[in-house]
């Protein structure tokens, strides 16, 4: 929730203690190997919010590259889907790369604010892009 919160309205949710853990997963119908599910308490009585709003958050994906020892090579894993790809996804959280012809580079656009960059949001730099991809 931490890496999604946009709002500038202060977050009343906070993580509980028991489910911090990275290794918390739970087998489900669409992800028998297990999905990570985190459990929150609204707290309203905090004066200081757990969770900080980043209007631009640059660390949320959805994605995770895994490298695939048989072929020597990245593939791509939508942890939200399921789905995995061998291309490397051109939108992650609420960031898309986008093509300049006129520069004849990409671009990094995020869509709730219209605010676009040259620099790889982290989120996309973690899944291999830069500003010469």
């Amino acid at each position: 929730l931490d890496s999604i919160w946009w709002s500038e309205e202060p977050c009343p949710f906070r993580q509980c203690e028991e489910n911090v853990p990275e290794t918390d997963t739970f087998s489900t119908s669409w992800s028998p190997q297990g999905y990570r599910f985190y459990v929150y308490v609204c707290d309203r009585t905090q004066k200081v919010p757990a969770i900080q709003g980043g209007l631009r958050n640059e660390t949320f994906s959805e994605w995770q590259s895994l490298w695939d020892e048989a072929v020597q090579k990245w593939y791509f894993h939508n942890q939200e889907t399921e789905e995995s790809q061998w291309e490397m996804p051109t939108q992650a959280g609420c960031w898309r790369a986008q093509w300049s012809a006129e520069w004849n580079a990409h671009f990094y656009w995020h869509e709730p604010t219209g605010h676009s960059q040259w620099a790889a949001p982290q989120c996309l730099a973690d899944l291999g892009w830069t500003t010469s991809t």
